[in-house]
């Protein structure tokens, strides 16, 4: 596939994914970062008309890859994270009043490849990406006397 099929279709998906709901302001994100997860942070959702209520459903597909190295305190997050969130709203008067349940799943990074060779088709660097292995799900934090890579893990699965 060329490289101008490849940007004509990730246009193509931009356009499809704005057009599903077209009075919000652009595409629904929010932060993925799987430190977060546990704090509910709440997202842009538009209720427009008063007492009308309105129905919302997101997918969010990410893969994160983070790996900072101090002098006493390691980070590491490589993990894929999912989330399938339903969204109710209502407003009235100048009150909005909204309920969100999501549905997380971590795992593995199954997109690794995929996003390595994106990387290389566009020229971007791979950053740290290829310090840590493939396809494994690794979250830690490291402090102090724990610089071994086994040692101080919060979260850790191989």
């Amino acid at each position: 596939m060329s490289r101008s099929s490849i940007a004509n279709l990730v246009a193509a998906l931009l356009l499809a994914a704005c057009g599903q709901n077209a009075d919000a302001l652009g595409l629904a994100t929010r932060d993925q970062n799987p430190m977060l997860q546990p704090v509910y942070l709440p997202g842009y959702f538009s209720v427009a008309a008063d007492r009308e209520w309105r129905f919302d459903t997101n997918l969010y597909l990410t893969n994160t890859h983070q790996l900072k190295e101090g002098s006493s305190e390691d980070l590491i997050i490589d993990v894929e994270n999912t989330r399938l969130q339903f969204d109710l709203g209502m407003r009235r008067g100048d009150w909005v009043f909204t309920a969100s349940i999501p549905f997380i799943d971590n795992q593995a990074g199954e997109l690794d490849r995929v996003i390595e060779d994106w990387h290389d088709f566009w020229g971007f660097p791979q950053g740290t990406r290829d310090k840590t292995p493939r396809f494994e799900i690794d979250i830690e934090y490291r402090r102090d006397a724990f610089r071994d890579r086994t040692a101080g893990a919060c979260f850790q699965r191989r």
